[in-house]
Parts: C-alpha cells; structure tokens; sequence
C-alpha cells in the first residue's frame, strides 16, 4: 500500500511539471526539472566547448542523437558509450577545464547495469553529484519520469518516434544548452541562430521563447 501510494505522489508530481517544447510533435516532448540544476557551470567564451556523453546502446539511435548534436549552434563534441561500465570508464578518466562544460545524455534502457543503476551510482559519488545528466528514452511511463525527478536529472527527454522529429530536436537541444549553461539565461529571451518556419509560431507549433523562459525561470 505504501508503495502504491508512493508511486501516485510521484505521478501527480510529475503531472504539475511544465512541459516544454512540446510544440514539435504529440510524438515527444522534453521537462525540464531546474529545481534539479546544482551545476555552477557557464560557457565562459563563444568558443567554451560542451562536451556530450551519450550512453545508448542502440546504434541507430546513438547516430540520430549524434546528428541532432551535431547540427547544434554551440560548439559539442559528442562521445558514445553502449553501456554503463564504458560510461564510467569515461568518466573517471574525464579532466575538467574552464572552458568545457560535460553534460550525459542517457538512455534508460541499457544491457546489464541500467540507467537508473547507473544514475544512482553516480549519484552516490561526491564527484558526479551534481553532473547535469539528461534521460533519453523511448519511455514516456510516468513511473520512469518520476524515478528520474527523483535522481535529480536536468530534464527528460522521450525519443521521437521518427526521423523527421529528430531532425526537429536540434532546436529543443540548443534552448535546453541555453537554459543550463549560456551566461545570458534569464536575462534574454533564447533566439535560434537557424531558425525556420517549420519551427516557429502557430497552433502546432511550440510557443514563444519568452513564455517558455519565464516558464523555465
């Protein structure tokens, strides 16, 4: 009993977390959790590097993030691990600079050891605990996301179904990188470098920086 009413608490939680960016598509959407940012770090020049670990196994999946990132306007270098154990290998061998900031990308969903094992891990360690790490997952259960909230995750990501909805992530990504680490969140509304029609405006479509921000903020 206990547990069962656990588990509503943590879905009625969930319920009242605004979502975000949910103008590109019925098929994902991304919450962001800024209660959970305990990171102080800040890109400190145009030319600040965010390093990108993605721990997803499926290969298919692991290209389309690495191309969505790739397309970004900040400057990211994207590193893929298939699983927990690479992941930490990476991690513990990872030397911070003022000039790079690391963020994890991570799929719940993983052989062996799985995300939430390993999130948990790493949140027992002084070192990770306050790593931003975001889940990219294709479970969109509210069980998943309330176990996430919980772990002190930035923000929940549910894959795209299809191709042409990750093509569209590009711009959720680079609002989310503003959000957590450009020194000018807050103090001005995020404008996209590229932006299209296809992503601006209309009933189908997400709606103004400035109301998501202030959302945000």
């Amino acid at each position: 009993m206990t547990d069962s009413k656990t588990n509503a608490d943590k879905s009625a939680r969930i319920a009242q977390q605004p979502k975000l960016f949910k103008g590109f598509g019925i098929d994902f959407h991304i919450i962001l959790f800024p209660f959970n940012w305990k990171h102080s770090d800040r890109l400190s020049s145009e030319s600040a590097r965010i390093d990108v670990l993605v721990v997803e196994d499926n290969s298919h999946d692991a290209e389309l993030i690495e191309k969505f990132i790739g397309e970004s306007q900040y400057n990211c270098q994207v590193t893929i691990k298939a699983n927990a154990t690479e992941a930490k290998i990476f991690l513990n061998h990872y030397t911070k600079d003022p000039e790079r900031i690391l963020l994890v990308l991570l799929d719940l969903r993983l052989p062996g050891e799985s995300g939430f094992e390993f999130l948990r891990e790493l949140r027992g360690k002084s070192q990770f605990d306050s790593l931003p790490v975001s889940i990219i997952s294709a479970s969109t259960a509210a069980q998943d996301i309330a176990e996430a909230l919980e772990l002190e995750v930035s923000s929940y990501i549910a894959k795209p179904k299809d191709f042409l909805q990750y093509n569209k992530l590009t711009k959720a990504f680079d609002e989310l990188i503003f959000s957590m680490f450009d020194t000018n969140a807050g103090a001005m509304p995020y404008k996209h470098q590229h932006e299209s029609e296809s992503t601006r405006g209309g009933s189908d479509s997400s709606p103004s920086s400035d109301s998501r921000l202030s959302t945000l903020l």
